[in-house]
């Protein structure tokens, strides 16, 4: 599993493991849904829903992976985690994005969801400056990202310390990169 704030590099890094692990399959974070604009548009009515989407599908993406590494015997190679996801919410909830109530309903369901995973064997924590993430993201030029703020990165990037210390606890091995100057993979 790959994890780091927006504009880190995570799929760039995905795509070129995928590469190189002949035979493996890269999960990437579903960018495609039809929650992210309307979020960006309006948070506090659309995060609660959006962070479940979101939750709902990297469960299926994370259930899928499973079958096929059983199946094949192949390595998976995912960008951003259903462990990962709950950094935005903690962050959400945090800024009053997301009530106390919506909140735990969330953990709620994912304890439910992580109780049918297996914890990623290796976690890969990206992470730079969010000022230089917030220049990535601007050079990608996506519509929907528009309006992320740097305060936004700075907030999600602290929200992440917990999830990496819980996926420690549970046993992956975690291996931390500063990734500012991303190298040439």
């Amino acid at each position: 599993v790959i994890e780091g704030i927006i504009g880190v590099g995570k799929s760039t890094l995905c795509h070129a493991l995928g590469e190189h692990l002949e035979g493996s399959r890269v999960y990437l974070e579903p960018t495609d849904h039809p929650y992210l604009s309307l979020f960006y548009q309006d948070m506090s009515r659309w995060a609660l829903e959006m962070q479940f989407y979101l939750m709902a599908r990297r469960f299926q993406q994370h259930q899928e992976a499973i079958r096929y590494e059983w199946a094949q015997g192949i390595q998976t190679i995912h960008d951003r985690s259903i462990w990962g996801d709950r950094a935005f919410a903690d962050m959400l909830r945090k800024d009053k994005l997301i009530s106390e109530l919506g909140y735990s309903s969330y953990m709620m369901h994912r304890e439910c969801m992580l109780g049918f995973l297996l914890v990623p064997q290796i976690v890969i924590w990206l992470d730079a400056p969010p000022d230089v993430c917030l220049k990535r993201i601007h050079k990608r030029d996506r519509d929907c990202e528009s309006g992320i703020t740097l305060d936004y990165l700075e907030a999600l990037r602290d929200s992440y310390a917990s999830i990496i210390k819980e996926l420690e606890n549970k046993g992956s091995y975690v291996l931390e990169y500063d990734w500012t100057d991303i190298p040439s993979v």
